[in-house]
């Protein structure tokens, strides 16, 4: 089965990402819908959410003890809360002024990982809507040491190579 041109893909878009979460796989497409299946029968989707007029998803997870739900990530900034077995949108939190890239659950209850285009990376709370942290710089470009290992990240900045946190990890345990 191809999601690409299987059932629905037409109308939902190229798939942005998938995610298992027990017995359903949820796919989040470009054209701004979360289409939940259930694993094994991918004849008709179970559920499909439209995110709005115009959304463009870059990225969702999980969080933590969240039951039924994930964060969606989009190219505006913002992030949206939706119950992905009812279809409904929980919430809408209003961004950072850059575009979301990734989306990390974190060991702290109701606290995620948000990276941006900025580079930036944020630990935010999703229960309070409350910012926990920034990290400005986090895509590591833009460093001082532009002659770092012949150029390295100052030579990366000049040449249009990015600067995005595209990825955010947790780690627990002994330092």
């Amino acid at each position: 089965w191809n999601f690409m041109t299987g059932p629905g893909a037409s109308e939902h878009g190229p798939v942005v990402q998938l995610l298992v979460l027990g017995g359903v796989l949820l796919s989040l497409h470009a054209r701004g819908h979360l289409v939940v299946w259930n694993i094994g029968q991918h004849d008709e989707p179970q559920c499909v959410m439209n995110l709005g007029q115009g959304a463009k998803p870059t990225c969702m997870a999980h969080p933590d003890t969240y039951l039924n739900k994930v964060v969606v990530g989009f190219e505006s900034g913002a992030l949206q809360l939706w119950n992905f077995m009812t279809g409904r949108q929980l919430f809408t939190f209003s961004g950072w002024g850059s575009a979301v890239r990734t989306v990390s659950s974190s060991p702290a209850l109701d606290v995620v990982g948000v990276g941006l285009a900025d580079g930036r990376a944020v630990l935010h709370n999703l229960r309070y809507d409350e910012v926990l942290a920034v990290f400005d710089n986090a895509a590591g470009v833009g460093l001082a040491q532009d002659s770092l290992l012949g150029g390295g990240a100052g030579t990366a900045r000049t040449q249009g190579a990015g600067g995005a946190c595209t990825a955010i990890s947790f780690r627990t345990g002994a330092g």
